[in-house]
């Protein structure tokens, strides 16, 4: 107890006085407070009276903390600097109300913004000539927001360009995050990979080589699975404009713009039930000199798509199907005509002996 005043500890970083003082103490005032294990400074952040009692609610400049034991002396002050209190503070503080920010790290420096509800604003606004060009901070929710702002004071209007939210995903608006540089390999990462240690989905482009990467892989053990999904998948290719290639459509089915070669193809297609011969029969040449598909028989025709037209494609795999029924059939005349031929020669062969025997009698 000192000036007739009786102060007691109330918590880390607030004293309750006995009495009403609220016309001695505000906010910003300085106090010195010494109690058993040291002197402390202080800057008071709010006063109020609770059932007749003063509390002064203290900032302890992010170094000082009251310890729960007697306040042995105190002493206060509204000079901007009175002697003996500290230069400067670890701790700023802003808000319409300034709650505890003692965060007691005494290598590190703080500038805390105070906000009553999550749907209130705490953000840094920058301006030119009194419109806002720029803010960040946390904007209406809890999640972190980079927003511009176009227009002029009063009626500015605040876009999203980067939001962290507080669920950890991150978003970006208006346009793709980059991975910005004119030489060099820049590339954006998912996984721990550095693209020489670790895994991840690596996206590379090459400024140097003027190429493009997307890789899959745990480095220095394997490459891993790159699985692509989607309803169709289109491949794109040119130097100054693109053209489809390849599609791979949602039906199963791939179609492909060029010529296909490869080592081998295998064949999972149906057989042919008919007469193949007869199908094949009704094949035409047209005047270049290529099979007119819409005279394929119609097991063989696969119909596709160029600018929303529908042509009559060959389908490989139906087709041989067709050529391997054709040559059974070709086949089985053979073999009747090998039978046939067989009987006309057996029958030969009798005449022939029945003439011999005729003419040895005639002798």
């Amino acid at each position: 107890m000192t000036d007739g005043e009786i102060w007691a500890y109330r918590d880390a970083l607030s004293v309750t006085i006995q009495g009403d003082f609220t016309a001695k103490y505000w906010p910003n005032q300085k106090l010195k407070i010494k109690q058993a294990d040291g002197t402390k400074y202080f800057k008071i952040d709010l006063v109020e009276l609770e059932d007749n009692n003063t509390v002064l609610y203290l900032d302890g400049l992010g170094f000082y903390i009251l310890s729960d034991s007697e306040i042995l002396e105190h002493s206060y002050s509204a000079e901007g600097a009175p002697k003996g209190f500290p230069s400067c503070q670890r701790v700023m503080k802003f808000g319409s109300n300034i709650y505890q920010a003692n965060y007691y790290y005494p290598g590190s420096a703080y500038l805390v913004f105070d906000r009553e509800a999550d749907d209130d604003d705490c953000s840094i606004v920058f301006r030119t000539k009194g419109s806002a060009r720029a803010e960040f901070g946390l904007v209406t929710d809890n999640d972190f927001h980079f927003k511009t702002v176009v227009g002029e004071y009063p009626n500015e209007t605040f876009i999203d360009r980067l939001l962290a939210r507080a669920s950890g995903e991150v978003d970006a608006f208006g346009g793709i995050l980059r991975s910005y540089g004119t030489s060099g390999k820049l590339s954006v990462i998912a996984g721990n990979s550095d693209l020489v240690n670790g895994a991840g989905l690596e996206l590379i482009y090459d400024q140097d080589n003027t190429q493009a990467h997307i890789i899959s892989i745990e480095h220095d053990n394997c490459y891993r699975n790159l699985n692509i999904s989607a309803q169709n998948i289109g491949f794109n290719i040119g130097a100054i404009s693109l053209s489809q290639i390849l599609l791979l459509g949602s039906d199963g089915n791939a179609t492909f713009a060029g010529d296909v070669s490869a080592e081998s193809f295998t064949d999972r297609t149906e057989g042919f039930v008919g007469d193949a011969l007869s199908e094949l029969r009704k094949i035409k040449i047209d005047e270049q000199g290529r099979i007119d598909h819409t005279t394929l028989p119609p097991f063989a025709i696969e119909p596709y798509v160029i600018d929303g037209e529908y042509w009559p494609g060959r389908n490989l795999g139906n087709m041989v199907s067709i050529l391997v029924s054709a040559v059974c059939q070709l086949s089985e005349e053979l073999e009747k005509r090998a039978a046939q031929i067989d009987n006309l020669l057996t029958s030969v062969d009798q005449l022939n002996k029945r003439l011999s025997a005729l003419e040895a009698k005639r002798k």
